[in-house]
């Protein structure tokens, strides 16, 4: 591992900025410059290069090197996005750390306005916000309907239920937590579902603070990790194992294993694969047969095959 972080007498910044990049030279500089043209302009931003072989490292240099007080580069052999996360939560100063995978981008009131809130409100652990989808080319594809839409829930319950999710390019979070919920769970590295689990922690312990306005822009093409369903699926299952040893999660875990089969039903109906959807639906209702909404899926998917 190699890096240009080195100690200085200079003030802790306000936030801690995580960009992991392996092979994404496409995107880095924008993913960036989104950083380092927030109106909140206390900030550090550490670039963790994963080990990539295309000019991403390169990249991460220049933009260090042309604001060397504010942009830090961690270069390491590849060890998956987990691994970059840790190593960045490793060295961050920041009293917040922020989230910022290297192919996405903060619109430039994001940190401002999350800080509004983490600042006033001390119980509160993490704060997130709604976004909008872009495409390899930058062109936005809308916002996502109905993001965090049961508040009369606990949000650790919406969380472990797939009734709601965090999403990580908006998600800024107190770095004191890392000391208390832990960093980022290597059980999840290569499979997705860390940061959900990383969520889960938090909520455990502190209040979640969602804001209604877009703040950022995700992208999706064919690289994107939540592309590989059946990777994707055994995480899920993981996460709720971890999670169900004990207390709250050991009471959900039946609707929350119907929860995860209901959600690949409604993506298989979704693209017209109605056998598969069918078979994921009967899975859900064996898990929580009391579920009218289930029934009500089950029964359309059954319908859109005919």
């Amino acid at each position: 591992m190699s890096s240009n972080l080195s100690s200085s007498n200079r003030p802790s910044p306000r936030v801690s900025a995580l960009v992991p990049v392996y092979n994404g030279a496409a995107y880095l500089a924008e993913a960036v410059e989104s950083a380092m043209s927030q109106t909140m302009a206390d900030l550090e931003v550490i670039i963790i290069d994963d080990g990539s072989t295309d000019d991403s490292g390169a990249i991460a240099d220049r933009l260090a090197a042309a604001d060397s007080d504010r942009v830090k580069v961690i270069h390491q052999a590849n060890g998956g996005l987990v691994a970059a996360r840790n190593a960045g939560l490793a060295v961050a100063r920041g009293e917040y750390v922020a989230l910022l995978d290297a192919d996405d981008a903060w619109y430039p009131h994001h940190l401002a306005e999350a800080l509004a809130v983490l600042d006033n409100h001390p119980d509160v652990g993490l704060v997130h916000a709604e976004y909008e989808v872009m495409d390899a080319q930058s062109v936005s594809q809308g916002t996502p309907p109905g993001r965090w839409v049961v508040p009369h829930k606990s949000a650790w319950e919406a969380i472990f239920l797939w009734q709601d999710h965090v999403m990580q390019v908006t998600a800024v979070f107190r770095r004191s937590l890392v000391d208390e919920v832990g960093p980022f769970d290597p059980r999840f590295n290569r499979l997705g579902c860390e940061d959900r689990d990383m969520w889960l922690r938090i909520a455990a312990c502190r209040e979640l603070v969602f804001l209604p306005g877009v703040h950022a822009r995700y992208r999706v093409h064919g690289a994107n990790m939540s592309k590989q369903r059946d990777r994707m699926h055994q995480a899920r299952l993981q996460l709720i194992d971890k999670h169900s040893q004990q207390g709250q999660g050991r009471t959900l875990r039946s609707k929350a294993l119907a929860a995860l089969s209901a959600s690949n039903g409604y993506h298989a109906r979704n693209r017209g694969e109605f056998p598969e959807a069918i078979r994921w639906y009967r899975d859900a209702i064996r898990h929580y047969p009391w579920s009218p909404r289930i029934w009500r899926a089950a029964v359309g998917a059954l319908v859109g095959r005919r």
